[in-house]
This record gives C-alpha cells, structure tokens and sequence, in this order.
C-alpha cells in the first residue's frame, strides 16, 4: 500500500524524498499521498471540481493525477489557480444573465460563508404562485421523498442493510431537498423598485450546483431605504 501511495508520482528522486524525508511513524499510504498531492486539489468531494467538471479543466490544460491503484481511483487536480479561473468564468457568464433582471449590483463569488452574508439584510419580497409545471414536479417530489422514506424504514428494520444503499438513498434525499430549494426560490420576487437598492451573489453551493441568493442589500442600501422611507413620511 506504501508502494502504490508512491506510485502517485512518477519522479524517483520525489519518491525517494517523499519516503526518506518522512518520520517512521508518518509513512501511511495516506500520510505519504497527503504529502505527494500537498498543494492539489482531491476531485473526490470538491464542489469546486464538481462545478467546473474534470472533463472542461483537462480541455483547459489541467493536470490530474490518478491514483490508478485506488479503487475509487482518487484523482487530484495540480493546478487550483486554473481550476479557480475556470470557475470564476463560468460563474461571470451565468451572472451576466442575472445583470438582466435589472438589480443594483451582481457578484459572482466562488464561495460565500455566513460571516460574509452578515454584511447583507434580506429585501422584502412576495411569492408568486407555482406554476402548473413547477406544482407538478414538487409534487412528483414528495411522493419520491414518501417512497425514499419507506426505502430507509425497511432497511432500519432489516436485520442486515448494505451501507452502499443507505448512502444512495441519502444522496437522493439531498437531491430533491437541493431541487426544492431551488424551486422555491424561484418563486419570490421583487419590485423593479426594489430590485434597484438590492443586489444578487451567484455561488457555488456544496454540492457543486450554482446557488443564486437574489434580494441582498448592503448596510449603505438599508440606510438610503431608511431615509427615503423618512423622508416620504414627512412629506405626507
């Protein structure tokens, strides 16, 4: 297994320092694969890569290294600065088309944390009425999610399950919470009026979809509100 965590570089003089610069107690196939990949990006659980796909970052010159002895033949992308780019433009285009829907501003971030959506208050809005196309598929939702359930349930009472089928069923659970979520957001909308003191970051959620949050407005754009607010009253 030390052999084939090696193998993941085919410079000797870097297996050979990779082997001999390591304490004994630090030489596991995955602490030498944690140094011999240190700077890479593992596609397995990336949303990054997920995102931009393994097939258009190889187009783009992209590097990958297979760990062809892995049965989930683990592969890590060498060039994070490409990747990141690849990204970025991908998401610039599809916040060209939110540019369209007439807000302040459009930020097209390649990740966003709740420390940095402190800095937004959410603009009020309504919620339309689903289409008859969109009430279809929730509903064709929640009868999945029914038949998910009932799947969980026989393998809870099971006296023997297979791990492989509890992490399917899972996983399509994400799905369709991921495929509501975005249903649902499509349902609120703004005025043209307050389109123009909000704004709209274009992400990458972590499952590697694009996550679009539309109705953000900045600390400047709360008080500016306030004041015309204060100042319409007055004038009434």
């Amino acid at each position: 297994d030390q052999l084939m965590a090696l193998t993941l570089s085919d410079d000797h003089a870097v297996q050979e320092r990779t082997w001999f610069d390591a304490q004994p107690w630090d030489k596991t196939p995955a602490a030498l694969r944690r140094r011999l990949t240190v700077g890479e990006v593992e596609a397995a659980g990336s949303a990054l890569v997920r995102f931009v796909g393994i097939e258009a970052y190889e187009a783009a010159g992209g590097v990958v290294r297979r760990d062809l002895f892995d049965d989930e033949q683990s592969r890590f992308l060498s060039d994070p600065a490409l990747l990141d780019r690849l990204a970025t433009e991908k998401l610039e285009a599809l916040a060209a088309t939110v540019r369209d829907e007439g807000w302040k501003w459009v930020e097209a971030r390649l990740s966003v944390d709740s420390m940095a959506l402190r800095q937004f208050a959410p603009c009020a809005h309504t919620n339309r009425k689903p289409t008859a196309a969109e009430q279809e598929e929730l509903d064709a939702l929640d009868r999945r999610a029914a038949e998910l359930e009932q799947q969980a349930q026989a393998l809870d009472d099971a006296p023997e399950w297979s791990p492989d089928e509890a992490e399917m069923i899972d996983l399509e659970e994400q799905d369709i919470a991921a495929r509501r979520k975005a249903i649902h957001e499509a349902l609120k909308t703004w005025t043209p009026e307050q389109r123009t003191h909000a704004g709209v970051i274009v992400t990458i959620g972590r499952d590697g979809d694009v996550e679009v949050m539309r109705g953000l407005v900045r600390d400047e754009d709360c008080k500016a509100i306030a004041a015309a607010v204060r100042s319409k009253g007055a004038k009434e």
